[in-house]
């Protein structure tokens, strides 16, 4: 590929389905979008914002363990798995995800009634929207 037909890859915050929808339909061979990382929240949170980043056009999750702290990233990106590929909801995602935990003999960071909440206002705005 020449240089000039190469896509251009950006990463960004989540902010809104609005919004997502606007810069991935900027130029959809040109720009790739990108999410970037969850450094705060619960579990679901980064469960659900990945689902309806991916709903709304993002392509690429730039996760990192400094930028989400999970028990074990093979596990998480089974998580993130379940939801882009199977479709799953993100309720449904963390609790399969504290079953991996303890089939792993791993103890999960929150307690799995916390994990389940969606603590970001924007997240639960558009939490329908993104099943």
């Amino acid at each position: 590929m020449a240089r000039r037909e190469r896509p251009v890859f950006i990463e960004t915050e989540y902010h809104g389905p609005a919004a997502m929808e606007e810069l991935a339909g900027w130029h959809p061979s040109r720009l790739v979008v990108g999410l970037t990382g969850c450094p705060n929240g619960t579990t679901r949170d980064c469960l659900e914002r990945l689902a309806q980043a991916e709903k709304y056009g993002a392509r690429l999750s730039g996760f990192s363990r400094e930028s989400f702290a999970c028990e074990d990233p093979v596990l998480m990106l089974t998580a993130m798995r379940r939801v882009i590929r199977e479709g799953l909801g993100s309720f449904e995602a963390v609790k399969a995800y504290h079953a991996d935990l303890r089939q792993a003999g791993l103890s999960p960071n929150r307690a799995l009634q916390d994990d389940v909440e969606l603590t970001s206002p924007l997240l639960r705005a558009h939490a329908a929207e993104a099943a």
